[in-house]
């Protein structure tokens, strides 16, 4: 398949913020091209749920320097990419940031179902 058209993250960001896509899909930005997600099934959640609750337990000690984000975009304009994965460990300096880059994520985790080899392809890149 061909790519038509490549974007960067704040023509994404302009797009989402006029509404050009419908609610119920969910779009991520990688490497310039439009992705839709698959939607989340029932094993997907209940895995997100049982992560996001290990994560919580996990990180108390490291509270003050790190959150953790479920489900939330990350923003990397070097690799013109605005992923969404399932959780991430990120800086909590940098929780206002709209940036976030490899020295400000820790972990990030996505949990993969029907879509293996593109999260371990071109979405782990």
């Amino acid at each position: 398949m061909s790519t038509v058209a490549r974007f960067t993250l704040d023509e994404f960001d302009r797009m989402l913020d006029a509404a050009v896509f419908n609610p119920d899909r969910r779009i991520e930005l990688i490497f310039g091209e439009l992705h839709e997600m698959s939607p989340i099934g029932p094993r997907h959640r209940r895995m997100v749920v049982l992560l996001t609750e290990w994560a919580n337990d996990a990180t108390v000690s490291l509270r003050d320097r790190l959150a953790v984000q479920v489900q939330n975009p990350l923003r990397l304009p070097s690799q013109r990419s605005g992923p969404i994965p399932d959780m991430s460990w990120i800086d909590r300096q940098c929780l206002d940031s709209a940036v976030l880059g490899q020295d400000t994520v820790f972990l990030i985790v996505e949990v993969a179902d029907s879509t293996l080899a593109f999260d371990r392809g071109k979405k782990a890149r």
